[in-house]
This record gives structure tokens, sequence and C-alpha cells, in this order.
């Protein structure tokens, strides 16, 4: 009944969302073939035989990376077919690059969540294994996994205080969402036992911990990343110069930034900053923007640059944050001030040993982001006025900065394990299959 229900009411929330999404399909590129695979047209991929096929869906770059890591360890162990979606093409373009020299793994988009589209997808990849990442939980993919009688796992599952709220004022519709899963791995134990209270089986529910810990970082030699540091245009500086990040930041998160480094540089201290937009189309935007601060720029995409020593770098390119991050002193975490909310992840900025703020939209990651504050190992700001006063405060005593790096890095290690824990569990499927 419910899902009757789910496909009655995308009909008409499709039609009209449609007209603006084509718009964003069209400026992000790859329109032909993200459309056709949107709507479940999937080329036709031979089976190898006695190889598992394991359809892998991920949102956004955060996923992506968290994914890879599972991915890597399935394709070390071989035997299975990996198909991996996604929703975004910022993930899809990171996926392509990791993933295009194996031939044992397809990347696509995930077709929208309506039965015509699904079905035909499902038809095209026949996957033995459905594994979910965090919280993508569509219906309609759901349902037909179920009508397939093929397994689903929800590994790194996690949920909103907005999506809890949701839960609690109508408990059967949990139920009937995570009914469809035949295993789900928390991040946490505190939102494992509050879907237990609604009355989930416990006998689907685990704990793996955070998968994003585990995610491999290439930590750069101190030459590295002073070549990295000369490549974005950062010419005249030195031992006192500090550099700011901005983190996967959203529209009007950058102003927070650019008015601390004003106040910072007309103080007199040497103060550097990368923005790393979440969405790599606003680049323009905000090249805009710093010349209307007029700041000295370059910009990453196109290797431009307004003078031979910059100030600020535009980092409008997928996959790099990773890199760009270990230049860092200090980070401002996006998509956490008002009128955006969630947060993106603080988990790489840690891993990374990169001090970090955030304003008040962190729900995606409120237990973490409490642990954190716990250990004074960051800052939460209430609006964009006190971010900006703590960044000033924090880059005046930037020497306080270095003991908090070991401190991250040691938190991270202590938080790793999650990989293991999903690997044992898909060598237990594996195994089972053998049997």
């Amino acid at each position: 009944m419910i899902i009757w229900l789910y496909r009655l009411a995308f009909v008409p929330v499709f039609v009209c969302l449609f007209p603006f999404y084509l718009p964003k399909i069209i400026r992000r590129g790859g329109y032909l073939e993200k459309i056709k695979q949107r709507f479940g047209h999937y080329p036709r991929i031979d089976r190898v035989q006695d190889y598992k096929r394991i359809w892998m869906q991920v949102v956004s770059v955060g996923e992506a990376q968290a994914a890879l890591s599972v991915i890597d360890k399935l394709l070390d162990q071989g035997q299975c077919q990996l198909f991996v979606t996604t929703t975004t093409t910022s993930a899809y373009a990171f996926l392509q690059k990791r993933l295009q020299n194996h031939a044992s793994v397809w990347v696509g988009f995930f077709p929208f969540d309506f039965v015509l589209f699904s079905r035909r997808a499902w038809r095209r990849v026949c996957p033995d294994l459905v594994l979910l990442f965090e919280s993508e939980l569509w219906p309609e993919h759901l349902y037909q996994a179920s009508v397939h009688q093929v397994p689903v796992w929800l590994l790194n599952a996690r949920f909103s205080d907005r999506t809890y709220q949701r839960y609690l004022r109508f408990p059967y519709l949990a139920r009937w969402l995570y009914g469809f899963l035949d295993k789900v791995m928390f991040v946490s134990q505190k939102q494992m036992q509050q879907l237990l209270q609604l009355g989930l089986d416990s006998k689907k529910l685990m704990r793996m911990g955070q998968l994003k810990f585990d995610v491999k970082i290439d930590m750069l030699t101190h030459q590295k990343i002073q070549r990295l540091i000369k490549g974005m245009g950062f010419i005249c500086v030195g031992e006192g110069t500090r550099y700011l990040l901005g983190s996967s930041t959203w529209n009007g998160e950058e102003e927070i930034l650019l008015d601390a480094l004003k106040c910072l540089r007309s103080s007199g201290m040497d103060v550097r900053l990368i923005l790393v937009p979440r969405h790599v189309e606003r680049g323009e935007d905000l090249l805009k923007l710093v010349k209307r601060y007029g700041f000295s720029w370059s910009r990453r995409s196109d290797h431009s640059c307004s003078d031979e020593d910059v100030i600020v770098h535009i980092a409008d390119t997928i996959g790099e944050i990773q890199q760009l991050s270990q230049c860092a002193d200090l980070a401002l975490v996006g998509k956490s001030f008002f009128p955006h909310e969630g947060g993106q992840t603080p988990l790489e900025l840690a891993c990374c040993g990169v001090p970090m703020l955030y304003g008040p939209g962190m729900s995606n990651f409120r237990e973490v982001c409490d642990d954190l504050e716990s250990r004074l190992l960051s800052r939460l700001c209430g609006d964009r006025d006190e971010a900006i006063q703590t960044i000033i405060a924090l880059l005046e005593k930037s020497d306080d900065l270095g003991s908090e790096r070991c401190r991250l890095q040691a938190w991270s290690q202590e938080n790793r394990g999650a990989l293991s824990f999903a690997m044992g569990q898909l060598s237990e499927f594996f195994a089972e299959d053998i049997v």
C-alpha cells in the first residue's frame, strides 16, 4: 500500500521539479549520458562466470571516498563485479577518475526512483547484493530489491536530527523502510538504539563505527606541501604565513572567511585563503566575490591568476580537498551556517590534523562534533560574527594550534576499525554462497 502511495506522489513531484533539475544537469556537463542513465537506460554488461554482482550506491564525493575503501578491498579479493552509481556529477567524476582502469567496475548514475526507471535499471544490473551508504533509502529501489529477492545492506548508516523527528512522528514509516534491509551497520550506538526503540528488528542492526575514519589519506611530505603552496600562487610567503581553508563551503559562507582575512591582513598578518566550494560550478561566482574584496587571486580549474603573488586561491576542481587540507593551519567546515543545515564532514580534516570551526548546522555529524568539542578539538560558533572573531583569535595565536594537529590525528586513529568490520560481514556473505 505504501509503495503505491509513493508512486502516485512521485509523478506530480517529478513533473514539477524536473524543469528545475534539467538546467543543472546541462550546466554540470555530461547531459546525454547522465539523463539516459537516470531514466534507467544502462548498457548491457556481460556477467563474469562465478563472480558476484554488487550494486553500490553513494551520493556525494564524501560517501564515494568512504565507499572506495570497501571497493579497494573487494577488488583485492576478486570474484565480484561492481556496479557503482551516484546521484551527483562531482561524485561521478571522482569515481570515474579513481576506477576507470578496473575492468570489473562500472560507474554510472543512479536512476530516478520511479517504478518504470528503477525496474529497467534492475533488469540490466541484476545484482546479487545491494550496498547502500549512510542514508540512501530510496523506496522504489528497496522495493525492487525485495521483488528480486536480493539482500540489501546499509553501511555507515546514519540519519539527521530532522529525519529522526520524522521517524518519531511516523514510526511505521521507519519500520517499513528499514524492513527492506537485511543488515544495517550504524556509525554510532546511540542512533542504533534510537531505531530499536521504534520497534525495528534488533537482529538486523549492528554498530560498525564510522567508515570515513578508514579512508586512505595520502599524507604529503613537507616538500610536497611547499610545492603545492607555490602551485596555488602563494609565492611571497615565509615562516609566519598562515593558511585558512574553506572546506566544502556553500553560498554565503565564503564571506565569513573573506571578512576574517581582511581583518587579519589589515592588522599586518600574512594570511592566505584557500576556498574549496562544495559545488565546483560556483567557481565563477567566487571569482567575482574575491574581486569585490580586492584580493589577488588564482583559480585552479583554468590555472589563471591576477598577480604573481596570490592572496586567495579558488580550488574549483573535484577530488583535491584531501591534499589542499594538508596545507591549512585552520579550516571552516561548510554547510554549517544559516541558512544551510546538515554540515559537510569534519572527519577528513581531523584525519589530516587540521584544527577547525563550524556553525550550528552540523546535524549530520552531531555525535562526532560533540566528541570533538568535548576534547577541545573543534569550535562551535553560533553565528557568522562569532566565526569571524574565532578565526581571528585562533590565527593570531596560531602557535597553539600545533599540538592540536597531533591530538586530532590520534583521535582519528583511535576511531578506526569500521572497514575491518564491514569486510568481515562481506566475507561471511561470500562464504555462505560457497557453502
